[in-house]
C-alpha cells in the first residue's frame, strides 16, 4: 500500500512539475512576442543591430538609456548564443539574462577598472591583470603560467584573441580565477 501512495504521489508531483514547466515557457514565449512587437520595427522576425542596441538601451537598469558600446553587443551576441549579428526568438531571453546580469557588476566592473586600467585603455593588459589577481588572492602572487591561462581563457570566450581583459570579460576571468584558487587551495590541504 505504501508503494502505491508513494507511486500516486510521485505521479501528482510529476505532473503539476509539467504544468509549471508548460506555463513558464508558455509565459517566456509571451514576453518574446512582446519584445519582438516592440523592438523588430520592420517585422523581420529578428532584432537587427539597430534593434539590439535600442533594447539594450531600454534594459539599462539605471534608467539613464546608455547604448551599449559594440564589444558589448557583441558579447551579448555570443552569451545568447547568436551565431549571426541579430537576435532569434529563443535568443532574446537569454540575451535580457546576460545583459542584465552585467549591468547589475557594472559599478564593481568600473571600480575594477578605475583602479588596475592604469593606462585607460579600456582593457586590462597582463600586467594589470596580474595585479588584480593578485590582489583577488589575499596578496599572493600569481604565476606567469596563471596570469596566461586566465588570458587565454578569456580569449577564447569571447574569440577576440586581443590577450587583454575587457569589462564584458572581467566577471568571466574573475570566476575564473577564484575557481582556480578555491581548486589549488584544496589539493594543497589534501597533499599535507
Amino acid at each position: 500500500m505504501a508503494m502505491r501512495s508513494f507511486g500516486a504521489i510521485a505521479a501528482r508531483e510529476g505532473s503539476r512539475r509539467r504544468r509549471e514547466a508548460a506555463q513558464k515557457k508558455k509565459k517566456a514565449e509571451r514576453e518574446v512576442k512582446s519584445l519582438l512587437k516592440r523592438y523588430d520595427s520592420n517585422n523581420s522576425g529578428v532584432l537587427e543591430k539597430d534593434q539590439i542596441v535600442k533594447f539594450l538601451t531600454d534594459l539599462d537598469d539605471g534608467g539613464k538609456g546608455v547604448p551599449p558600446t559594440d564589444g558589448e553587443i557583441k558579447w551579448v551576441l555570443k552569451q545568447a548564443g547568436s551565431a549571426d549579428e541579430n537576435l532569434d526568438p529563443d535568443e532574446i531571453l537569454p540575451a535580457v539574462q546576460a545583459w542584465q546580469t552585467y549591468k547589475q557588476n557594472s559599478s564593481f566592473i568600473e571600480a575594477v577598472f578605475q583602479k588596475f586600467d592604469t593606462d585607460k585603455n579600456g582593457k586590462l593588459d597582463r600586467d594589470q591583470l596580474k595585479l588584480l589577481l593578485q590582489e583577488l588572492d589575499d596578496g599572493n602572487e600569481p604565476t606567469e603560467a596563471e596570469v596566461d591561462w586566465v588570458l587565454q581563457c578569456a580569449d577564447e570566450q569571447d574569440g577576440d584573441k586581443d590577450h587583454a581583459i575587457d569589462k564584458t570579460e572581467l566577471m568571466y576571468a574573475i570566476s575564473l580565477w577564484f575557481t582556480h584558487v578555491d581548486e589549488k587551495r584544496s589539493s594543497a590541504c589534501c597533499i599535507l
